[in-house]
């Protein structure tokens, strides 16, 4: 019953961290090409994880066939939802990135209807709502049109709500530490692989780049925080909560990354902004009325 009661609050403490990020993903990217800083990135929260594991968890670990099919899965679903929103990010504003990104806040109670036929409560049906037009109003100022940064921000959008979908439906019965082991490798290999193929690997991966403090501040806070204890408590405590309350939960992912914005780099919000986040936190109350 405890762990149930602390699902949601974690959740929206890995929010928090993942809204931060935004403003340090944006800094390093300019410096260092996308699926190169993705793969030393979730490399390093694997390692972490995985000693964290091995020293805590050593009798308990459990990387059998299922961990590692599910793992798989999930850590493909993860590379597209941060390769597409990585390479979207150097195209568009961070507002933009924040806003559709956002949308998974409606794609999962699409995928829960028609994919696993759930039904949704009202409560939960009108939290997403609240939240969704909380979103739009957050981010529609710089809303200028539909480019290619915003098409390939949308796919990633797509990963996320699958990734959220099928973690409720299929990692309730698996080891947590070694499924976020799994995938996190997963994220790092596949990105590894487009960065040799389609990057200056070479030129990325030298201290001349790796050694920029926005660099190394991105890849240092998002493997161990943003990266490996984001989605251990992503995949452990999901369990005890649904699919659709995790995605509105991560809605306020752009509340988050505005304020770190404001007090980072002095972006300020207009009054439609804080409206949207008003709304928003609304909508994430609505969802914790009542459990669906």
């Amino acid at each position: 019953m405890k762990k149930t009661y602390l699902a949601d609050p974690v959740l929206l403490f890995v929010t928090f961290i993942w809204g931060i990020m935004f403003v340090f993903m944006k800094e390093a990217v300019d410096i260092m090409p996308p699926f190169s800083h993705l793969a030393i990135r979730f490399l390093l929260g694997a390692a972490f994880m995985l000693a964290v594991a091995l020293i805590a968890y050593r009798s308990e670990v459990r990387f059998s066939a299922a961990e590692w099919r599910i793992g798989f899965v999930l850590g493909c679903l993860l590379f597209v939802g941060f390769g597409f929103q990585t390479m979207g990010l150097r195209l568009t504003t961070v507002a933009k990135t924040g806003f559709i990104t956002g949308l998974s806040v409606v794609i999962v109670p699409l995928l829960e209807r028609y994919w696993l036929r759930s039904r949704l409560s009202r409560m939960t049906a009108a939290g997403v709502a609240v939240a969704a037009a909380g979103l739009f109003l957050l981010s529609a100022d710089s809303l200028t049109g539909v480019q290619t940064g915003d098409t390939l921000v949308f796919v990633g959008a797509l990963g996320f709500a699958c990734h959220i979908v099928v973690t409720g439906s299929y990692a309730k019965g698996a080891d947590s530490n070694a499924l976020v082991v799994v995938q996190l490798l997963t994220v790092s290999v596949l990105s590894a692989f487009v960065s040799f193929v389609r990057e200056d690997w070479l030129h990325a991966y030298s201290p001349s780049v790796l050694l920029q403090w926005p660099v190394l501040k991105a890849v240092l806070i998002g493997s161990v925080l943003a990266t490996a204890f984001a989605y251990w408590a992503q995949t452990y405590f999901q369990r005890f909560t649904t699919p659709t309350r995790t995605a509105v939960i991560f809605a306020a992912e752009p509340i988050f990354a505005a304020g770190a914005a404001f007090l980072l780099s002095g972006e300020r919000l207009g009054g439609q902004a804080l409206t949207g986040c008003t709304l928003m936190m609304i909508g994430i109350l609505l969802t914790q009325y009542k459990r669906s």
